[in-house]
């Protein structure tokens, strides 16, 4: 499908953030001259200059000439402050300046958007929806959270109406939406610093099916357990589809997807009983566009996982290594829970870094006790992101409230203690910061201690 929109030149401040990255790929594939700023080079931003991306890493304007009135668009993220050079830059020179979530409501428009939402979850579900319609000749577009590897890429490049969506609830970006249809993974409370109260959170949730319900009679499929509006519900052992005979053996998930229709026998190559629910929520929606529900378990069997979303490095009889972007509550419980099952003879190692003083803040109690369970955890320092330190806030803090052995460490001090690990042990790197830097280095060190004995 051609480009229409009205950009030829667009501007990316913050352009190596998952959600940017996507929209520059996105101009890119259209033919738009694209430009941008972020903080480092990271591995998304060597892929988009590789793309033909022009990329710099200086806040000083004088350092990047290309920010001219040439440009027809600037598209900012949330995630760099608004004391940022280049906002008063832009304003200095009356650029045309949207948000995120903005541009991407208005790429989605005249197409059948597929929105996946949810607090926890939903990056997964998503990719596996898109691969499900992509794998059965949907050609989807979709815009990810994450690295989806069967495309290596949180972009695809479509050629049909249908569009999948990662729809973030952060800055309620996702009520710039019109979505057709939608799933709604989880709604636990997060993003407080946003949000005045989970109450606040679960009405905006409301407001973003309410879209899908009532204005474009569509489809919303929601857990069980959501206390959202829903056309369509989905759990473990109840709703319009669960499943039945779940059973897992060396990471790998079977169980019987049960829905309207009949009895559909699922494999997944992923464990955790999270996944296997994302599984049937992205079926259960590619079902609703026209995939039958044979075809999708075809496609699930083939699936292939997502950066950073319990990636398993290591996997050895001497111990496992597993990496993934959990850093709520919840999703800490999860991971370590797929952890446990994928490998139950194995003492159990958690490295975590705390993402954001404010979410450490607010569910200081909640992170003390997701480590139950685990034999050790090693905790970094929290990982600022955009905020200022708070008082009385520290990662310290946190590992006295974890019941189990817990200390703080820094990366170069866990890289030297990772040659000192025990055989059987499952190691799992928590995080949504820049934890995501020790992990090539820790996945050498395990392979080199395990597999060469």
């Amino acid at each position: 499908m051609p480009n229409k929109l009205p950009y030829k030149r667009v501007y990316f401040l913050g352009i190596g953030g998952i959600g940017m990255s996507g929209l520059a790929r996105y101009c890119l594939a259209h033919g738009m001259e694209v430009i941008g700023y972020d903080r480092t080079e990271n591995k998304i931003v060597k892929a988009l200059r590789n793309e033909g991306a022009q990329i710099h890493f200086s806040q000083e304007i004088k350092d990047f000439p290309e920010l001219n009135p040439n440009t027809d668009l600037v598209v900012y993220t949330p995630a760099v402050p608004s004391s940022h050079p280049h906002f008063a830059e832009v304003s200095k020179q009356g650029l045309r300046l949207k948000k995120r979530a903005e541009f991407l409501g208005e790429i989605s428009e005249n197409h059948k958007v597929l929105a996946v939402a949810g607090t926890h979850g939903k990056t997964t579900t998503s990719a596996m929806l898109a691969w499900i319609l992509k794998d059965n000749g949907k050609k989807p577009w979709a815009f990810l959270g994450g690295l989806a590897n069967n495309f290596n890429s949180n972009y695809l490049q479509g050629d049909s109406e249908l569009m999948v969506i990662e729809a973030d609830e952060f800055d309620r970006s996702f009520l710039h939406l019109q979505p057709n249809a939608a799933v709604v993974t989880s709604t636990d409370a997060d993003h407080l610093d946003i949000y005045k109260s989970h109450s606040d959170l679960l009405d905006t949730f409301n407001v973003f099916v309410e879209k899908v319900l009532s204005q474009n009679k569509g489809m919303v499929i929601a857990e069980k357990s959501t206390p959202v509006k829903r056309s369509h519900d989905y759990g473990l052992k109840a709703g319009d589809f669960f499943m039945e005979n779940l059973r897992v053996n060396s990471g790998i998930q079977n169980f019987d997807l049960i829905h309207k229709g009949g009895r559909t026998p699922v494999e997944l190559p992923m464990p955790g009983e999270y996944n296997a629910l994302n599984a049937m929520a992205a079926m259960a929606l590619a079902n609703y566009v026209g995939v039958i529900f044979e075809d999708g378990a075809k496609s699930m069997s083939r699936f292939e996982g997502i950066y950073r979303r319990f990636e398993i490095h290591a996997n050895t009889s001497l111990g496992a290594y597993v990496d993934d972007y959990a850093h709520h509550p919840t999703e800490l419980k999860s991971a370590i829970q797929g952890g446990k099952s994928a490998f139950p003879d194995f003492k159990s190692l958690v490295i975590f870094q705390p993402h954001l003083f404010s979410r450490t803040r607010d569910f200081m109690i909640d992170f003390g006790k997701a480590f139950q369970g685990v034999d050790e955890v090693w905790l970094m320092p929290i990982y600022p992101a955009r905020e200022e330190p708070i008082p009385g806030v520290s990662s310290e803090k946190l590992s006295s409230l974890v019941a189990t052995k817990s200390q703080v460490l820094s990366s170069e001090e866990i890289l030297k203690r990772a040659e000192e690990i025990e055989d059987k042990t499952l190691v799992m790197t928590l995080g949504a910061g820049d934890i995501d830097q020790i992990v090539q280095p820790l996945d050498e060190i395990f392979k080199r201690k395990w597999l060469k004995k």
